[in-house]
């Protein structure tokens, strides 16, 4: 009978434990994959996030009170690891002095000059003044009372010339109105009873302006066209009219006492229908 060796068992237990070691491998390589995916489109590595540095220049560091904060924590963002330090704030720039300016020089005066020498000086400058003669003074003397004569004369002429006064329908000062619109009325009532016999023959009409100067009596001093009506007949007649209904009224005292010839200018119309009016 032969023999043979005996046979060994298996260990159950390493084998029971390398199953448990692979089942939790297998596990945990699920875990990770199911949780963390899959993903098709792997990112370049030129992609990876950049990280901003902001620049402060100088200027900002002498920012208001109120933006401090702000520039602290853009200071602790750009540069967490290893954060600036603080830097001195820049000195103010010095004042420039003011020079005041250099006043000019004073231009060098020269010394008064000695009363004496002065003196000398306008002796030696002044002209000789001629004396004149006693026939230069006798004609001096003359001229100068000629013509003293000669102003009386002609302030004696002034005051004795009569005093004009010229009025007319723009007149608005009473005693003169008064007086006008009356002489008006006069020459107007005589002109119509007296029309002119041309006028009516020919029918004319027409407007003339005619000056009448009158004296402090009513008397007519003269009577001059300051327009003419362009008919011959008309001129006449209005000339004809204003002497016929003469004398006037005389002025009264308060045209008087500071007028001796009155001017009145007026408008004579002949109108159609042989009737004479004044403007």
């Amino acid at each position: 009978m032969s023999w043979a060796p005996p046979f060994d068992a298996p260990d159950l237990s390493a084998s029971v434990r390398l199953q448990r070691a692979l089942l939790v491998a297998l596990a945990l390589h699920l875990f990770v994959i199911f949780a963390i995916g899959f993903r098709t489109d792997i990112p370049p590595r030129h992609s990876l996030p950049t990280l901003d540095l902001v620049l402060i220049h100088e200027k900002q560091r002498t920012a208001k009170p109120e933006q401090a904060d702000a520039l602290a924590e853009q200071d602790s963002i750009a540069e967490p690891e290893a954060p600036d330090p603080l830097e001195q704030p820049a000195a103010p720039d010095p004042v420039p002095t003011l020079t005041p300016p250099v006043p000019p020089k004073p231009a060098p005066q020269s010394a008064p000059a000695k009363p004496a020498q002065a003196k000398a000086q306008a002796v030696l400058t002044r002209k000789p003044q001629p004396i004149p003669s006693a026939a230069t003074l006798v004609s001096r003397s003359l001229a100068m009372a000629q013509l003293s004569a000669d102003v009386d004369a002609a302030v004696s002429d002034y005051q004795s010339l009569p005093r004009q006064r010229h009025i007319s329908a723009s007149t608005q000062e009473f005693k003169y109105a008064q007086y006008m619109q009356a002489w008006v009325a006069k020459v107007e009532r005589v002109g119509n009873l007296n029309y002119p016999e041309a006028a009516r023959r020919d029918n004319l009409s027409g407007r003339l302006i005619l000056d009448v100067a009158l004296s402090a009596d009513g008397a007519i001093q003269a009577i001059e066209f300051v327009k003419s009506s362009g008919h011959k007949a008309l001129d006449d007649a209005a000339v004809h009219i204003v002497r016929m209904a003469a004398p006037y009224a005389p002025f009264p005292a308060g045209i008087r006492d500071e007028t001796d010839v009155l001017h009145i200018t007026r408008t004579w119309e002949f109108l159609p229908g042989n009737r004479l009016t004044g403007k």
